[in-house]
């Protein structure tokens, strides 16, 4: 929630933004320089500097952490109304940067999510394992229709109604590049395979 508000704020940014600099240029308020001038620190950069700002604070925290003391924790826990004003120091600061630091982290952001992303998915697995084996287990303690057994049907058919759905709104938006067409088509066979995988029942 903490970094979908921000994200929230970098679009409501870009929209009003761009609607104050085009309602006071008599007045000379203008993007920085560094940013590009006129209202180009409220363009699509909006979101790569709010990306950075999210990036460093979620780095510091990371560091934090480490050191696994009393503090760490209540920093992690708390201390909100200090998390938004260092997010929101960091974000304002980020006007003064130049397009050229932007776009390099941009490229260093694009190789490094491959990595994040990786670690959250297996994050996510982890949690759905945990997940599925408390449902496994009260379906084994009573019955089909017990609670655990209802959440895990209806968990399953609307994940799997959700994938064909997705899948199939990428295959029309996306048919054109044949890159994008080759990445989905093994996405579906591998999605084929591990759906059939799951029947034979191997754990």
């Amino acid at each position: 929630m903490f970094q979908l508000f921000w994200i929230l704020i970098a679009f409501l940014t870009m929209l009003i933004g761009t609607w104050i600099v085009g309602w006071t240029t008599v007045f000379g308020i203008n993007c920085p320089e560094q940013s590009g001038g006129g209202n180009e620190c409220f363009t699509s950069s909006l979101f790569v500097r709010m990306s950075f700002a999210l990036a460093v604070f979620q780095f510091a925290i990371f560091l934090i952490v480490l050191t696994r003391s009393h503090c760490a924790a209540v920093l992690h826990d708390g201390w909100w109304t200090l998390k938004f004003l260092f997010v929101a120091a960091l974000y304002i600061s980020s006007f003064w940067f130049s397009l050229e630091f932007i776009t390099g982290y941009m490229k260093f952001a694009r190789i490094f999510s491959v990595f994040y992303l990786s670690y959250q998915a297996i994050m996510m697995l982890i949690v759905s394992y945990v997940i599925n084996h408390f449902f496994v287990s009260n379906v084994k303690n009573g019955a089909a229709c017990s609670g655990g057994g209802i959440a895990l049907i209806s968990l399953f058919t609307i994940l799997t109604l959700g994938n064909i759905t997705m899948m199939v709104m990428m295959f029309v938006l996306f048919s054109g590049c044949g890159g994008n067409v080759a990445i989905m088509i093994c996405t579906c066979v591998i999605a084929f395979i591990l759906y059939g995988v799951v029947m034979f029942r191997l754990r």
